[in-house]
């Protein structure tokens, strides 16, 4: 793990006493959103370090106010997949994209002796079917024609179901039916010599169902999960993003409003404060201790940065420069979790699409001759926790940081000169944007630890803004992660 990456575990490590510490203070429960069908739920403590790439900070914002509809950039944030051996955690394709191309190289089969029990049981049917037959030319002189769809044994079974019981019945019931006579109640007396033959087709159609609705349901459900995913649609559960297209349903289960509530509180026990003390090593690296702990080397502009406009780093430039060091303080208020997640597939109502029933059972069948669902040709993607089958299933957020720093001499005329000459200077935090000041609001934020010669300069930088946006376009600072590898476990049992 990179200098960068073991700053940032470190400090997801504080998030998780944090977050561990706030639930034991509520008595143990975990604040939780709505009732839904989706995965999301998140353990307090559970907390990964996390990089923001493409997709930026978190836009917490997850409902367009002006229509209700999903916020197209949360669900975009929300639905990516995880980079592969990455460390921190940080965002990649759509999850969904892998989920189709695992899901479509599932099937139901048989296994070698199911397959060959279900051939015995369909000649054992065919063979009562002629039985049956036999016994109805016996007993009523011919055997029906085909007729239109309908075979001669399909007609034998309409007339006996619709005509000789009083209100008609069906197959089913007519599988199920204890005493046929009793259930046949406007049979025919020629009919008596027929119910044998009837008797033993039912039986052989009831072993053989079962095997041929085992394979038939399990290939439908599997077919209604991909095309919910493919093919989103409004009958198939999907949701309907601000930008007006439909997407595969993911659900957010933390109220928007208590979302703003939480950012915006001032309840300092939701307040996250993070020190370090950053040495300058060379021209481009400085060691960084979080808490007094081990020293990590990282470049100085991935640790942070206060870029004025003509392209001057502060940080680097003028607060450790060559051999100095600063101490830092980064404060966090309004700490919260949002929880997120897939929609699951629902079997009784053929909506939604996560559904890794099929790809789990897959990936402990593989190589096995069993009945279930197998990979038919095998999938090459990593499972594993180090691959990129996973997602968010939470995220821990917060405003923009407020920003202390004092430095190791009086560095307090330079840093206000260059102020100056600036309009304003933009924060960077691990690479991370986290926000930007007006020359005026640095000026005014630099002052002299004492009246000593050479005292330390301090530099307070409020968090910009000092409470939470109201629109789509708004973003939080994120803390820590929460991921699922929901096949993971599976697939290291299977590789051992």
């Amino acid at each position: 793990m990179s200098g960068l990456g073991n700053i940032a575990e470190k400090m997801a490590m504080q998030a998780s006493a944090f977050l561990s510490e706030q639930k034991r203070a509520a008595g143990g429960r975990l604040a939780r959103g709505g009732k839904f069908t989706a995965r999301v739920s998140v353990s307090a403590g559970q907390c990964q370090a996390f990089q923001a790439g493409a997709l930026g900070n978190f836009p917490f914002y997850w409902q367009d106010p002006t229509n209700l509809k999903f916020n197209k950039k949360t669900y975009e944030w929300i639905s990516a997949g995880l980079r592969a051996n990455a460390s921190p955690v940080q965002l990649a394709q759509p999850f969904t994209n892998l989920y189709i191309s695992a899901l479509s190289k599932v099937n139901y089969n048989l296994s070698s002796s199911d397959a060959a029990r279900l051939a015995q049981v369909q000649q054992e049917v065919l063979a009562r079917q002629a039985a049956l037959l036999k016994a109805w030319q016996s007993a009523f002189g011919e055997i029906p024609q085909r007729t239109g769809n309908m075979e001669p044994i399909d007609v034998v079974i309409y007339r006996i179901t619709q005509t000789w019981a009083v209100p008609p019945i069906t197959l089913q019931q007519l599988q199920g039916a204890q005493d046929l006579r009793a259930e046949l109640n406007r049979m025919p007396p020629s009919g008596i010599s027929v119910l044998p033959a009837l008797a033993g087709y039912l039986d052989a159609l009831q072993s053989n169902s079962s095997l041929i609705n085992q394979v038939t349901m399990n290939r439908v459900y599997l077919q209604q999960a991909l095309a919910a995913v493919q093919s989103p649609s409004s009958t198939s559960g999907a949701i309907e993003t601000n930008d007006g297209l439909l997407r595969p349903a993911y659900i957010v289960s933390t109220p928007l409003q208590r979302i703003l509530d939480s950012l915006n509180s001032t309840d300092t026990n939701k307040t996250l404060i993070y020190r370090m003390t950053a040495a300058r090593d060379t021209p481009k690296e400085c060691s960084v201790a979080v808490n007094h702990a081990a020293s990590d080397k990282v470049q100085i502009e991935d640790f942070l940065s206060i870029e004025t406009d003509d392209g001057m780093d502060l940080f680097k430039d003028l607060i450790i420069p060559d051999r100095e060091k600063a101490d830092i303080e980064l404060t966090f208020t309004g700490v919260t979790t949002v929880n997120f997640g897939p929609a699951d597939f629902s079997m009784a109502e053929m909506k939604n699409w996560y559904w890794m029933s099929p790809i789990n059972d897959a990936i402990v069948n593989t190589g096995k001759d069993v009945s279930g669902f197998r990979f038919s040709p095998m999938s090459q993607i990593d499972f594993g926790y180090t691959g990129p089958f996973g997602f968010l299933t939470g995220v821990t957020i917060s405003k923009n940081a407020s920003l202390k720093i004092t430095t190791s001499r009086d560095t307090s005329q330079a840093i206000a000169q260059a102020a100056k000459a600036s309009p304003s200077v933009r924060v960077k935090f691990l690479t991370t944007p986290i926000s930007t000041h007006s020359n005026r609001s640095l000026e005014h934020g630099v002052s002299v630890a004492s009246q000593a010669h050479d005292a330390p300069t301090v530099i307070n930088l409020a968090a910009m803004p000092d409470r939470a946006g109201d629109s789509p376009d708004s973003t939080a600072f994120v803390i820590c992660v929460h991921t699922d590898y929901p096949s993971a476990y599976l697939a290291s049992a299977v590789d051992q």
